[in-house]
């Protein structure tokens, strides 16, 4: 039996051009039995292919089909002029993960959520968080008579496909500087986004974390936050 990847619809948009996209099936001697959607975006060395909603149909699975259409999927970026690949996968598809893992996908981010049962600690008494605009909180600490800043935390609402699935509030870049650390400020900023998320009416947070940074990644894992997703990436040189 012969595994092939068509565009689902007549025509051919996916052309290479900035935030083009097209959906294509999986078809096995004609028949269809799964398909996915492949999209482009920015142009020239910048180009980057995306490849979502990959889906075989139950009876067809672990006969090598998805193996097949995501080698296809990448060869069409490729043709288009993307260097790279990158896929968002649920962490419960394990075997998507795998088969990944398996054809030289590697981890780019992580997308984490936090189910919030409740309120947050209260902030110390000795720090103070200020609004610095554009979704930014500022964390101040009152020494004696001065204040200094000892870290920031931006916090928003995500666009569709920005952060985690359910989540109302995504926080990002965290940055407190070498100095303060391991006293506690990027835990207290965290928990002040619980309160913004809260406020905002919602009881999911989530936050997106490259894979290098090891020591976000055990921050976020300490206050209750779980692998949601994982960002993928895989390059087409």
């Amino acid at each position: 039996m012969t595994t092939t990847l068509r565009p689902a619809g007549p025509g051919e948009p996916l052309s290479g051009e900035p935030g083009s996209a097209q959906t294509f099936d999986i078809r096995v001697n004609g028949r269809r039995v799964g398909g996915l959607r492949l999209l482009v975006r920015g142009s020239g060395r910048d180009a980057e292919g995306e490849i979502s909603d990959l889906l075989v149909d139950p009876d067809e699975r672990r006969r090598g089909r998805a193996t097949v259409a995501l080698l296809a999927a990448e060869e069409v970026l490729r043709s288009r002029g993307c260097p790279r690949a990158d896929a968002v996968v649920p962490a419960t598809a394990h075997g998507a993960l795998a088969l990944a893992a398996a054809l030289g996908w590697t981890e780019r981010a992580r997308g984490l959520v936090k189910h919030l049962t409740g309120p947050p600690p209260p902030l110390p008494p000795d720090l103070a968080v200020r609004d610095a605009g554009a979704g930014a909180l500022r964390l101040l600490t009152r020494e004696g008579a001065g204040t200094g800043h000892v870290g920031e935390l931006r916090v928003s609402r995500p666009p569709a496909g920005a952060a985690p699935t359910g989540a109302v509030v995504s926080v990002s870049a965290l940055r407190v500087p070498e100095e303060h650390r391991r006293r506690g400020y990027g835990r207290a900023l965290l928990h002040e986004a619980e309160r913004v998320c809260l406020a905002a009416g919602g009881h999911v947070l989530g936050a997106t974390v490259p894979r290098r940074a090891a020591e976000g990644l055990r921050l976020l894992a300490s206050l209750g936050y779980e692998a949601a997703e994982f960002h993928l990436s895989k390059p087409l040189g």
